[in-house]
């Protein structure tokens, strides 16, 4: 219970401790403002990514990746002390990445087991658009999304491109617009 309200502020949240989160129905909705505009957005708006396959290093990337740490130095910080994994992420950018999930991140400790597969949790589930996979977020809570979406390094050197999109209702004219930017 002392670590809810930090799984619930992070992406995984929704996933896997939605009860906990308060991300189960009944949900209850209480007008903040009165509807004045002509215009308003139907639903959360939704934010997808293409992304390149990452790939081996090669070139200079290589060497660096290949670098040893040298105990003599002091005041270097990228030579100074042992690697724990890689320094860069490499991408080819000639194959879109066609993996199950955008991401795989280590699964925190109070994760359910259920959750987690080979010590991994998977963010954002690979789905097809016009022909295209693409890697989609819904933005419920937008300020609280995009955070998580900061912490989890959602959008990276992988991604090629980003989009939002958004359904809007213009009144008297009873006309729906999908936008995408």
């Amino acid at each position: 219970a002392s670590r809810a309200a930090h799984v619930c502020n992070m992406d995984i949240g929704i996933k896997l401790c939605m009860k906990t989160c308060g991300y189960c129905a009944p949900f209850a909705y209480d007008s903040i403002r009165r509807f004045d505009k002509p215009q308003v957005t139907m639903l959360p708006a939704v934010v997808f990514q293409t992304r390149f396959e990452t790939a081996e290093c090669h070139d200079f990337a290589h060497v660096i990746e290949m670098q040893d740490h040298n105990p003599l130095l002091s005041l270097l910080p990228a030579l100074d002390g042992h690697r724990n994994g890689r320094v860069l992420t490499c991408v080819d950018r000639t194959k879109r990445q066609a993996s199950s999930h955008a991401l795989k991140m280590a699964c925190p400790d109070i994760a359910p087991a259920d959750k987690c597969t080979d010590g991994k949790v998977n963010i954002t589930p690979r789905l097809e658009f016009m022909g295209a996979n693409v890697y989609a977020q819904m933005l419920l809570e937008p300020e609280r999304d995009i955070a998580a979406m900061e912490l989890v390094e959602w959008i990276g050197v992988e991604t090629d491109t980003v989009a939002f999109s958004t359904l809007v209702y213009t009144e008297n004219v009873e006309i729906f617009t999908s936008i995408t930017v």
